[in-house]
């Protein structure tokens, strides 16, 4: 479900950027499955579930030891994926390297939604 905020965004821009990351949850993408022989905890492995966010997210650009700790990931300006929890305004509308592997393998024959 999408958040009241995410329909009333400061910007094109920032629709975008909602858009591409709820389309993204649809294609399982931070998700906690695994995709045609990937594993999730081996080949992306900074993904996370709650820590100040609702459901699976990437924390791609994230610092490994900040990613590693326990405490909440929110407000975080260093995330480079658009599967991060919330957006930012150097947030990007584009998949990082590791969710960009889960995107081109998850057979999109329909949408998870």
């Amino acid at each position: 479900m999408i958040a009241l905020e995410a329909l009333a965004p400061e910007s094109a821009a920032e629709m975008n950027k909602t858009v591409v990351h709820e389309v993204g949850h649809m294609m399982n993408q931070a998700g906690e499955s695994a995709i045609d022989g990937l594993d999730v905890a081996a080949d992306h492995g900074k993904t996370y579930t709650g820590r100040g966010h609702l459901g699976g997210h990437c924390a791609g650009g994230i610092d490994a030891v900040v990613f590693g700790g326990v405490g909440d990931l929110g407000g975080r300006a260093d995330a480079r994926c658009v599967m991060y929890g919330e957006g930012s305004a150097n947030k990007l509308v584009t998949f990082c390297a590791d969710c960009k592997k889960f995107v081109l393998a998850e057979p999109l024959t329909t949408l998870k939604g």
